[in-house]
C-alpha cells in the first residue's frame, strides 16, 4: 500500500486539537452529530412549509371570493347609475359585458378550488 495524501487542512487540525474542549471530542463523530442534526432541521423546514401551503390556498380563496363580491356589487352599481340616468344605454351594455367576463372568469377560478 502506497502512503496517501492527508484529506484534512493542516489549519483544520490544529485549531481542533488545540482549542480547549475540541480536543477532548472525536472529530469524526462530531461530524456525524452535526449532519444528523442539519438533517432533521431542514426536514422540520421543509414540513412547515408543506403545512403552509394550504394556507396560501386559502388566502387566495378569500381573495377570489371578495373579488367575486367586489365585482357584483359594481354591477349593482352600474344598475343604478343607468337607472338614473348618469350613464348611457352603450355606455352601460359595454361595461357590463367587462364586468360579467370578469365575473365568469373569477367564478371558474373558484370553482376549481371547490373540486
Amino acid at each position: 500500500m502506497g502512503k496517501f495524501p492527508p484529506f484534512h487542512p493542516d489549519w483544520l487540525i490544529t485549531f481542533w486539537f488545540k482549542t480547549p474542549g475540541l480536543n477532548r471530542l472525536d472529530p469524526h463523530w462530531m461530524l456525524g452529530i452535526l449532519a444528523v442534526f442539519g438533517t432533521v432541521i431542514l426536514y422540520s423546514l421543509w414540513k412547515r412549509k408543506q403545512k403552509s401551503e394550504p394556507e396560501a390556498d386559502e388566502q387566495a380563496f378569500k381573495r377570489l371570493l371578495l373579488k367575486k363580491n367586489v365585482i357584483e356589487e359594481q354591477l349593482l352599481n352600474l344598475e343604478e347609475q343607468r337607472k338614473q340616468g348618469e350613464i348611457t344605454e352603450v355606455l352601460y351594455r359595454k361595461r357590463i359585458g367587462e364586468f360579467q367576463e370578469h365575473l365568469d372568469i373569477v367564478k371558474k377560478q373558484l370553482l376549481q378550488f371547490t373540486l
